[in-house]
């Protein structure tokens, strides 16, 4: 009995392992288009990436060229126009030393005018000037001079006197507290021509009070 009863079991076990495996091929006959077509959906978005990325670097390489490509431009204009200002600059140099020369003369001229006896605004030794009516004005202008001021002069602004001597900026005018033969130094910027000297003589004219010293 328990030979018969084991020898049943072996053939209905074996049944059932005939259906797992009819069904398990069922199963995968029935799955076999779904992964067929899933496998083909992957490979086809893989090759559309693939593309997109390859027309990204094409785009990329031809970017870079053109860059490549107008900074050689912009390199070969720039030493283009590094050599015609080097030959413009060497074109103007005798002009400039020219310029120069012409300038030296002028100076050596202005120089020589200025040791006769004339400053550069045209006054010269003998011409009245009127010295600055502003007295502050006058005494701020003594900051830029190698003398001082006093305030014997605030009486003398506003005053025309004769040009006694001519240094530079400096503007020397009669100084009356020493008996007329002293000289006081202003500076040119202080006084005004009101009549150039001429080949006659001429008295001193005097405006105001009396003028400074050295």
């Amino acid at each position: 009995d328990l030979s018969s009863a084991m020898a049943s079991l072996r053939v209905k076990v074996d049944g059932q392992l005939q259906r797992l495996g009819s069904l398990a091929d069922r199963l995968e006959t029935a799955h076999q288009p779904v992964v067929e077509v899933l496998r083909a959906e992957i490979v086809h978005a893989r090759d559309q990436d693939h593309r997109r990325a390859e027309a990204a670097l094409a785009a990329c390489r031809g970017q870079l060229q053109d860059s490549s490509d107008a900074a050689d431009e912009a390199i070969a204009e720039l030493r283009h126009g590094m050599r015609q200002m080097h030959h413009d600059l060497a074109g103007l140099r005798p002009r400039l030393e020219g310029l120069e020369a012409e300038l030296g003369d002028a100076v050596a001229r202005l120089q020589h005018v200025s040791g006769e006896g004339y400053c550069d605004d045209g006054v010269q030794v003998g011409d009245l000037v009127q010295l600055s009516a502003d007295p502050q004005e006058v005494c701020d202008s003594f900051e830029a001079l190698p003398y001082r001021w006093d305030d014997m002069m605030s009486s003398m602004c506003g005053g025309t006197y004769e040009v006694l001597s001519i240094d530079g900026e400096l503007i020397g005018l009669p100084a009356p507290d020493v008996g007329g033969s002293g000289i006081w130094y202003f500076s040119r910027s202080m006084v005004a021509r009101v009549q150039a000297s001429s080949a006659s003589s001429r008295p001193r004219q005097f405006g105001g009070a009396a003028a400074g010293h050295r």
